[in-house]
C-alpha cells in the first residue's frame, strides 16, 4: 500500500508498517500509531489482531498520539464510526494525547487498566458507557468534545481530570462514579467548559471533588457528594434535586438559578455567591472576567429570551437566584449573597435554624399608586402570590386569593415568615428580623375573618405603628390625638368655673391656647393634673383620660420601632 498523506500530520501505515504493526499486536498486543490516521475499518483491524483477555481484545502500552480516527471508508465520503467498545488497555500508559476522531467514537465497555491520556479531540459523538478507568490517573485535560459525549455508568477509581476540557454539546454522567478525587480545575488550567448541558443525574462523588466549571445547565439530581467538596460553578441553571452532602461542602455559583428540592444537608453546607477573589479555586480575577464573558455570549446565543438579573443600579447581576428549596431539610445550610426573592418555601423544615449572610435578599414590596403605596420591606414570593401582587418588576400580577383559601394560606405564609425570623433573632441580627416580623403580622391579620375581634386589635396596631415598626406612623398618631384633643377641649372640654387655685384673671374657656396645652399636657402626663384654670366638663374628662393612655402609648411605640431599626 502507497503511504497516503492525509491533512494535518497524520498519514497512512505502508503495505510495511501495517505488516510491522500487525506482528507486534498479535505477540503482545503492543500498538504505537502515533501520527498515523486510521479509518473505521483500520480500527477493526487491530481490535481483530489484537490478542484476547478474557475474550476481549487487549492493547499493551498503545500510543495514539497526534493520530487521526475516522477517515472515510471506500464508498464513503462521510467520516467513518470508531468503535473501541469492551478493549481492554493494559500497560504503563494508554495516549490518545492531541488525537481526533473525525467521526462518531465508541469506547463503551472499556476496561482501561493503565494510565490514560484523552486529550483528543472528538468531533463526532462520543461514548464511554459503561467504561472502567482502574489503571490510576485518568486525564481528558485539554480535550475537546464537538458531538454529544456520554459517560453513563462508568467508573473512575482513580483521580480523573476534566481540567481546560471543553464539551460543546450535551456530557452526560449519569451514574458515574468517582471513587478518588475529580478535578475540573487545576493550577495554570482553565476550568472545564459545558456549553451545553452537564449531566450528573445520580453520579457520585466518594472523595474530594474540584467541580469548578462554566456550563449552560448543570444537573447534579440526586448526586451524591460523599466528602466535604468545592463545587464552583458560572452557570445559568443549576438543578441538585435529591442532592447528598453527608459531610456537607461549598456550593459557589455565579449568575445561575438554583433548584435543591428534597435536599438532605447532614453536616453544615454553604450556598455562596461565587466571587474570583475568594470562592473561585485556581483563577484568578482577570481570567474570571474572560471566563464571565465566555459565559454570557454562550448564553444569549443558546437562550436569548432567558433574562438575567440586574441590580438596582442596572448592573449585571452575578449573585445566585435560589428558586426552590421545596421538601428540604435547611437546618445545615447557609445561604451568603443569594438572592433568594423567587424561591418556593413550601414544605420547608429547618427554616428557622437556616443562616442568612451577606446580601442574601428577597422580593420588595411593588410600588403601587396612590393610595395603596407600600413600606419598602423583604417579602415572601408566597405573600406576592396570596397578594395577587407582581412577582417581580415588569412582571403581570397574579389573582389574589379570597375567603377560605386565603385563610388557610396565609396561615401557612405566616410560619414561614415566624421561622425566618427566628432564624434572624437567634443570630443577634433584630434590624434583619423586622421586616419577617412584619411579614408574619400581615399573614396572621389576614388569616382572621374579618369579623374577628383580635384582626380588628391587629389592624389597630398596624395603622398606629406598623406593628411596632414604624415610627413614624406613631409619631403621626401621638400628633393626631394632640390635634383632636385641642379640638375636643376648646369646643365641649371645658366648663364656665374657675379653678379655686387659679389666679383671680383667667381667659375665657374657648380659648385656643388653653385647649392645646391642656392636650399636650395630657398626652405627656399620667398622673400630673392640668395647669389650665378653668374645670372640665364630662366629655373633657375622658377626652383627658383618652390622651392619657394614647400620648405615652404611641410615644413608646415610636420608641421601640426606632430601637428595633438599630439595635444590633
Amino acid at each position: 500500500m502507497a503511504e497516503k498523506k492525509e491533512p494535518g500530520q497524520a498519514r497512512r501505515w505502508t503495505a510495511a508498517r501495517r505488516e510491522a504493526a500487525s506482528r507486534q499486536l498479535h505477540e503482545n498486543g503492543t500498538v504505537d500509531g502515533s501520527g498515523v490516521a486510521f479509518s473505521g475499518e483500520d480500527v477493526q483491524w487491530m481490535i481483530a489482531s489484537a490478542p484476547r483477555m478474557k475474550g476481549h481484545p487487549h492493547f499493551m502500552n498503545a500510543h495514539f498520539e497526534n493520530a487521526t480516527f475516522g477517515l472515510p471508508e471506500r464508498g464513503s465520503r462521510g467520516p467513518s464510526r470508531v468503535d473501541f467498545s469492551f478493549a481492554v488497555f493494559d500497560g504503563a500508559v494508554t495516549s490518545f494525547e492531541h488525537a481526533k476522531f473525525l467521526g462518531d467514537a465508541d469506547f463503551d465497555g472499556c476496561d482501561f487498566l493503565s494510565e490514560v491520556e484523552l486529550g483528543a479531540e472528538f468531533r463526532g459523538d462520543c461514548s464511554f458507557n459503561s467504561a472502567d478507568f482502574r489503571g490510576g490517573v485518568t486525564s481528558f485535560q485539554g480535550a475537546t468534545f464537538h458531538g454529544q459525549s456520554s459517560f453513563l455508568g462508568s467508573t473512575f477509581h482513580g483521580m480523573a481530570s476534566f481540567a481546560s476540557t471543553t464539551f460543546l454539546d450535551f456530557a452526560s454522567f449519569q451514574s458515574t462514579q468517582f471513587k478518588e478525587s475529580v478535578q475540573f480545575a487545576l493550577p495554570g488550567k482553565e476550568p472545564a467548559v459545558f456549553k451545553s448541558m452537564a449531566f450528573f443525574l445520580s453520579a457520585t462523588f466518594a472523595e474530594g471533588a474540584v467541580l469548578t466549571a462554566i456550563a449552560d445547565r448543570v444537573e447534579l439530581s440526586e448526586a451524591v457528594l460523599a466528602r466535604p467538596h468545592e463545587v464552583a460553578l458560572v452557570a445559568g441553571e443549576v438543578i441538585a434535586s435529591h442532592l447528598t452532602m453527608p459531610q456537607g461542602g461549598v456550593i459557589a455559583v455565579r449568575f445561575a438559578t438554583v433548584y435543591l428540592d428534597d435536599v438532605r444537608l447532614e453536616a453544615p453546607t454553604t450556598l455562596v455567591a461565587l466571587e474570583p477573589s475568594t470562592t473561585w479555586r485556581y483563577v484568578d480575577r482577570d481570567q474570571a472576567a474572560l471566563l464571565d464573558h465566555a459565559f454570557l455570549e454562550n448564553s444569549r446565543i443558546r437562550h436569548p429570551d432567558r433574562p438575567l438579573a440586574h441590580d438596582q443600579r442596572g448592573e449585571l447581576d452575578p449573585r445566585p437566584r435560589l428558586a426552590s428549596l421545596v421538601g428540604s431539610d435547611v437546618a445545615n445550610l447557609t445561604c451568603t449573597n443569594v438572592a433568594m426573592g423567587s424561591c418556593d418555601l413550601r414544605s420547608v423544615t429547618g427554616l428557622d435554624r437556616l443562616r442568612l449572610e451577606g446580601a442574601t435578599g428577597f422580593l420588595p414590596t411593588p410600588r403601587l399608586a396612590w393610595p395603596r403605596r407600600l413600606t419598602r420591606r423583604q417579602t415572601l414570593l408566597d405573600e406576592h402570590r396570596l397578594r395577587g401582587w407582581p412577582p417581580a418588576s415588569g412582571e403581570p400580577a397574579g389573582s389574589p386569593l379570597h375567603g377560605q383559601e386565603l385563610r388557610t394560606e396565609a396561615r401557612r405564609v405566616a410560619g414561614l415568615y415566624q421561622s425566618l425570623r427566628k432564624a434572624r433573632e437567634d443570630r443577634r441580627d433584630e434590624p434583619g428580623a423586622a421586616d419577617f416580623y412584619y411579614g408574619e403580622m400581615e399573614m396572621r391579620r389576614r388569616a382572621l375573618p374579618w369579623w374577628s375581634v383580635e384582626r380588628w386589635i391587629l389592624t389597630g396596631y398596624w395603622l398606629v405603628s406598623g406593628y411596632g415598626l414604624r415610627a413614624w406612623r406613631a409619631v403621626c398618631g401621638f400628633c393626631l390625638a394632640v390635634g383632636v384633643g385641642t379640638v375636643l377641649f376648646h369646643l365641649w372640654g371645658f366648663t364656665q368655673t374657675i379653678k379655686k387655685s387659679s389666679p383671680v384673671y383667667a381667659p375665657p374657656p374657648h380659648d385656643w391656647g388653653s385647649a392645646f396645652q391642656a392636650s399636650i399636657e395630657s398626652t405627656t402626663s399620667v398622673l400630673r393634673s392640668l395647669s389650665v384654670n378653668w374645670e372640665l366638663t364630662m366629655l373633657g374628662e375622658l377626652t383627658q383620660l383618652a390622651l392619657r393612655i394614647l400620648g405615652p402609648a404611641l410615644l413608646a411605640l415610636a420608641a421601640l420601632a426606632i430601637r428595633a431599626r438599630v439595635k444590633r
